[in-house]
C-alpha cells in the first residue's frame, strides 16, 4: 500500500452556522376566504400540482416512471420575499425522491395568492432521475435514514455515475480516456460542477447562507473518486453538509456527513485517518489507520493475502467493523481517542462499499456528524 495522503479541496472554510439545524419556513397559506373570493388565486400546493400534471418532459418522465407528486417537505422563503425554494416528495412504492423547485408569488400585493413555478431543474436531470428510479440504478447499500424523511432545507443535488453527473443544471460527462493512462495527481474534479454549484447558491439561493447542504446521489458503479468529486466543487462555494443517497430494498436512504474544511480535521495530532485501498483481490481492501501521523499497529494477526503497510484487511462492512471497533477500544484504553475521524479511498472504490464502512466508522468511535469527514487519497508519483 502507498503512502497516502488525504485531498482537501476546501479546506479553512469557514462553517459558521450553515450547518446548525436552521429554523423552517413552512409554506404560506392564502388569507381566509381569498380562493372563493379572486378565482384565479392560486396557492403554494395548486401551483405545484399544476407543474406535475402539465405535458412538460419532465413531469411526463416521472409520470412513465410512476412517480407520483406527493406532499412538500419542506418550503424556504428566500431573501426576496416573493420566493420560495421547496423540497417536494415523488414517489412509487417505497422508493420515494425529493426534488427541488422554486415558485414565485406574481401578486401585485405580494400576498401569497399567485403563487407559480419559476425555475425547475433541467430536463436532464428529471430524465436521469426517473430513469434511476424506475430501473432501479441506484448504488445498493446498507441501512441509513429515509432521504425524504431528513428534516432539513433544500439542497443541491448531483446524481453521481460511473462516468456521468448530472445536477439541476444539466448532464457532465467524464471521458475516461481524457483522464490519461497515468493516474492523476489530484482529484481533477470537472469544472462545470463548480459553476453548477455557483448558480445554485448565487442565482438560486440567492447567496442565502442557511442552506449549506448536498445531495450525492449514487448510481449503481459510482465510485468513492467520483463521489468526492461531486464533493468538494460544492464544499467551495459553502456546501459542506453531504447526504450520500443510495438504495436499499427499494428505498432511497441516506448517510450525511461533512467536507474536511478545517485543517485540523485532515492533519491535527487527534486526527484518525482511515485510509482505503485496493488489493489485488476484487472488493477486497487494505486498511491503514493513523492517528496524528503515526500509523497504528494490528490489533489482530492479519489473516489472508493483506499488505504489509495495512493495519488490517476487509471485504465487507461486516468484517470492517469488528476491526475498526477493536482499535477504537485500544485508542480509548490508552486515553488517546480521536477527536476527528477522516475516512478517505483510493483507486476506483465502490462508492456503495465506502459508506458500509462510514456507519462502521461511526458506532466505532460514537463521535456526531460534524466529527467524521470523508476525502480521497491522490497516488503518490
Amino acid at each position: 500500500m502507498r503512502h497516502f495522503r488525504p485531498l482537501v479541496g476546501a479546506a479553512l472554510l469557514l462553517l459558521g452556522t450553515s450547518v446548525a439545524a436552521p429554523a423552517y419556513a413552512q409554506a404560506p397559506s392564502p388569507k381566509a376566504g381569498a380562493q372563493s373570493a379572486q378565482k384565479t388565486a392560486r396557492t403554494v400546493e395548486g401551483a405545484l400540482r399544476a407543474y406535475f400534471s402539465a405535458d412538460t418532459a419532465a413531469a411526463n418522465a416521472f409520470r412513465a416512471a410512476g412517480l407520483d407528486y406527493r406532499r412538500i417537505l419542506i418550503a424556504h422563503r428566500l431573501p426576496s420575499a416573493d420566493r420560495l425554494i421547496v423540497e417536494v416528495e415523488l414517489g412509487n412504492g417505497p422508493t420515494a425522491l425529493r426534488y427541488p423547485l422554486r415558485l414565485k408569488d406574481d401578486s401585485a400585493a405580494k400576498d401569497g395568492s399567485q403563487w407559480r413555478v419559476d425555475w425547475a431543474p433541467d430536463d436532464a436531470y428529471a430524465r436521469a432521475l426517473a430513469e434511476a428510479a424506475q430501473n432501479g440504478r441506484f448504488a445498493q447499500a446498507g441501512a441509513g435514514r429515509g432521504w425524504s424523511e431528513i428534516q432539513r432545507l433544500p439542497a443541491f443535488p448531483v446524481l453521481v455515475g460511473a462516468d456521468f453527473f448530472v445536477t439541476p443544471y444539466g448532464r457532465i460527462a467524464v471521458d475516461p480516456a481524457a483522464e490519461g493512462a497515468e493516474p492523476s495527481a489530484g482529484l481533477d474534479p470537472p469544472k462545470d460542477l463548480g459553476k453548477h454549484a455557483q448558480r445554485w447558491t448565487g442565482m438560486l439561493l440567492q447567496d442565502d447562507p442557511g442552506s449549506a447542504n448536498i445531495d450525492i446521489i449514487l448510481a449503481d458503479g459510482a465510485t468513492w473518486k467520483r463521489a468526492t468529486q461531486a464533493l468538494l466543487p460544492a464544499a467551495m462555494v459553502g456546501l459542506v453538509r453531504a447526504y450520500y443517497i443510495r438504495q436499499d430494498e427499494g428505498a432511497l436512504v441516506a448517510t450525511s456527513t461533512v467536507a474536511p474544511v478545517f485543517k485540523q480535521m485532515v492533519s491535527g495530532d487527534a486526527t484518525l485517518v482511515i485510509g482505503v485501498s485496493p488489493t489485488e483481490k476484487a472488493r477486497r481492501y487494505g486498511v491503514r489507520l493513523r492517528l496524528g501521523g503515526q500509523a497504528l499497529v494490528p490489533a489482530a494477526e492479519k489473516s489472508g493475502e493483506c499488505p504489509e503497510s495495512a493495519t488490517f484487511c476487509a471485504s465487507t462492512d461486516g468484517d470492517f467493523a469488528p476491526q475498526l471497533q477493536a482499535q477504537a477500544q485500544r485508542l480509548k484504553a490508552a486515553n488517546t481517542p480521536p477527536a476527528y475521524v477522516m475516512l478517505a479511498a483510493s483507486g476506483d472504490i465502490l462508492a456503495a462499499d465506502m459508506l458500509g464502512y462510514l456507519t462502521g466508522a461511526r458506532a466505532a468511535f460514537e463521535l456526531p456528524d460534524g466529527k467524521i469527514v470523508v476525502g480521497y487519497i491522490a497516488p503518490q508519483p
